[in-house]
């Protein structure tokens, strides 16, 4: 019951909840003939359209299908019908709606995430369609699931430098959950799995990064959980603070947090330092009762526990406020609407 609460509190104010049963997925695109026409139409495709039986794919055993691949594409025997099994078993049976989807472009410069929408189905396209996939010399693919994409198109330079290795797979389709956190902390700014807050901030400074400047963004971060902690009359374990790092520069940097308070506290932070509006309110047994509202001018109000702590005119909490903002400065943090669809 607790930690459902705990969802809504976190989804109501821009937190992603991900969850155990999705799955990830690296899609290719026939070396980027069809990313466009996935992007703007927002579905992906497989083919092999000769073996279009869906309920067929589903229901039969690998090997069963591979016969099947075999002799449907005899071409194909003596080099990769078991691949081609396995692409058809993943696209119809494997992937779920709810699923992340990945897809490059044209020599994998930009990628594009997603997510499932629908079932597995099949697609017969008009007239019009069927002139526009000829004059552009590709086939049509009728086996179909619609994805709604979740950002833009992104440079592969932008990106976490340790998804390279999937990014680099030349299979057709890749099971990516192994990759599960460098996708989640590339997608969102906030998300919360297995009990803990993921929340990331993108330095964009190109230059050397100050050691005095990191160390400070970081340390402001913890001394502002333990201090609205402490003021709580909560225990506060050093050890619920957890950060992770990409090496070069620019790149991702990733808190992670648990405990109700520090949930709170980090979103609250993130709020701020990433910029938007938002209402957060807080009720939790007769102990804890705080309220927090923040827009992108400041935090002096975020966290306010109207029974035993009032942040209104804490010195404290604007002196981390102070500190936050001249991190953002020196470190060159990127604000929270750079790359999503609702980009102006």
């Amino acid at each position: 019951m607790m930690n459902s609460y705990i969802e809504k509190i976190l989804k109501d104010n821009g937190v992603e909840i991900v969850t155990e049963e999705i799955n990830y997925w690296f899609v290719r695109t026939n070396a980027g003939r069809y990313f466009q026409r996935f992007f703007y139409e927002n579905y992906i495709a497989i083919g092999w359209d000769e073996i279009s039986d869906i309920d067929f794919i589903k229901n039969n055993n690998p090997d069963e299908l591979k016969k099947v691949v075999e002799n449907i594409y005899p071409k194909e025997r003596e080099k990769r019908p078991g691949l081609i099994t396995t692409y058809l078993k993943q696209f119809v049976e494997k992937m779920n709606i709810n699923d992340i989807i990945l897809i490059p472009s044209e020599n994998s410069n930009t990628i594009l995430f997603g997510k499932i929408t629908s079932d597995v189905y099949l697609y017969e396209p008009t007239d019009i369609e069927r002139a526009s996939f000829k004059e552009d010399n590709i086939e049509i693919l009728h086996k179909r699931r619609n994805v709604e994409w979740l950002t833009l198109p992104k440079s592969k330079c932008s990106l976490d430098p340790y998804l390279i290795g999937i990014i680099h797979s030349h299979n057709t389709i890749v099971n990516a959950k192994d990759y599960k956190e460098l996708i989640n902390r590339n997608l969102y700014r906030m998300y919360y799995e297995d009990e803990q807050l993921h929340v990331t901030f993108n330095i964009k400074r190109k230059d050397h990064i100050p050691a005095y400047e990191f160390s400070k963004l970081i340390g402001s971060i913890h001394d502002y959980l333990k201090y609205v902690s402490e003021k709580l009359d909560e225990n506060f374990d050093s050890s619920a603070l957890s950060i992770k790092a990409a090496v070069n520069s620019p790149g991702p940097v990733e808190f992670i947090t648990f405990g109700i308070v520090s949930m709170m506290c980090l979103t609250a932070i993130a709020l701020f330092v990433n910029g938007g509006k938002t209402k957060l309110k807080l009720t939790f047994g007769e102990k804890i009762n705080f309220e927090y509202e923040h827009e992108a001018t400041g935090i002096i109000d975020n966290i306010r526990e109207y029974k035993s702590m009032n942040s209104k005119n804490d010195l404290k909490i604007k002196e981390f406020e102070q500190k936050l903002i001249e991190s953002k400065k020196a470190l060159q943090i990127e604000g929270s609407n750079d790359g999503n669809l609702d980009e102006n």
